[in-house]
């Protein structure tokens, strides 16, 4: 048990510890104590890979430390890395480029990056348009009220 909580520490410190924003960080910044597109769109080129790469960094770790794990099954384990975090067919400026398409949208800035970064995956991947939008008009009647 310990293990595991020790695991998600880890990620959550690298994954949002990733990236150094301005210094006039404010809670516009972030949803829910997570980072949003208001700070996605302040970021230069490399710190979007730098964030990018501890995002996925950060879920791989945990991944890996979750390996043999009882109360997470490798199938589970697998399934929602590979579904949500892993994009074998785009590099990261393919995936930078879904996110600042997806924040091009303001009613979007308010939804955690991470989030972005899955719906920069699922269109990656093929998944149905109308699908992602019907996704996407859940998660602004959760991130902007």
């Amino acid at each position: 048990m310990r293990k595991t909580l020790l695991a998600f520490t880890i990620f959550f410190v690298i994954f949002f510890q990733s990236v150094c924003y301005s210094d006039d960080v404010s809670d516009n910044y972030e949803t829910m104590g997570h980072v949003n597109g208001r700070a996605w769109v302040t970021f230069e080129t490399n710190h979007k890979l730098v964030f990018i790469r501890g995002l996925y960094d950060g879920a791989s770790l945990f991944n890996e430390l979750l390996k043999g794990k009882e109360e997470c099954s490798p199938t589970v384990r697998s399934d929602t890395f590979n579904k949500r975090i892993s994009i074998p067919k785009a590099t990261r400026y393919e995936i930078i480029k879904q996110i600042d398409s997806f924040y091009a949208d303001s009613s979007n800035m308010r939804i955690p990056i991470m989030i972005a970064y899955e719906i920069g995956g699922l269109k990656i991947r093929g998944e149905s348009p109308r699908m992602i939008e019907e996704y996407t008009a859940e998660l602004r009647k959760i991130f902007n009220k």
